[in-house]
């Protein structure tokens, strides 16, 4: 299960790229907007070489895909688990989702940022989520059923010029961290990113399988 959370909320890094993160949430729940809601059940993570359609699979250990059962916390949050016995050890995930630009009243935003951490983590960890058509009528009325990811990556934020709201860790001149320090910090980071990645949009994607 730890790929599909890892890259949903940036936990690790890729090919040695720093990913942004914060050492306390920085993020509210009046910052939600009532428009994002996502289909609770099963989820696979496919990423970019994985070939196997998961409406046509199970969990499986061995399998390309990655798997977590995703449901709606009492207060308004999100959690992930693991989705089989097999993956028992792994720790879940709280995380929230906050809009990353505007919409019209009501409307689902374009795009969203997804801040959160296992019990394990020392602090918050974030990825950029851009809603994706269902691809069906049956979905219940607002629901998300598939999710295009993006990794908030130091390197990347850092294409458009530094910000005075993001600390960036470097050794030997490498940069090998970036701490954010406000909302719209995770706001522009997430953008960067989005807009940095839109050629490969979608090669990684979170789908909803069944409930």
């Amino acid at each position: 299960m730890m790929r599909i959370l890892a890259t949903m909320l940036a936990v690790v890094t890729l090919g040695g790229c720093a990913v942004l993160t914060a050492p306390a949430p920085l993020f509210s729940p009046a910052d939600r907007d009532g428009a994002f809601a996502l289909e609770e059940g099963l989820w696979a993570f496919r990423d970019r070489d994985c070939r196997v359609d998961p409406l046509r699979s199970a969990p499986n250990r061995k399998s390309c895909l990655d798997w977590a059962r995703i449901r709606r916390l009492q207060d308004g949050g999100w959690i992930a688990e693991p989705a089989s016995p097999e993956d028992a050890g792994d720790a879940p995930i709280r995380f929230d989702v906050f809009p990353a630009s505007t919409a019209e009243p009501a409307a689902r935003a374009p795009l969203y940022v997804a801040e959160g951490r296992t019990e394990k983590d020392e602090g918050m960890n974030y990825a950029a989520i851009v809603p994706r058509e269902n691809g069906d009528r049956d979905s219940r009325a607002g629901t998300v059923r598939r999710l295009a990811l993006v990794l908030i990556e130091c390197n990347v934020i850092l294409r458009d010029g530094d910000r005075s709201d993001i600390a960036f860790q470097r050794t030997d001149g490498r940069v090998t961290g970036c701490v954010a320090q406000s909302r719209d910090a995770v706001r522009e980071a997430a953008r960067r990113s989005t807009i940095a990645k839109l050629a490969t949009l979608g090669d990684e994607e979170l789908i909803w399988v069944r409930r």
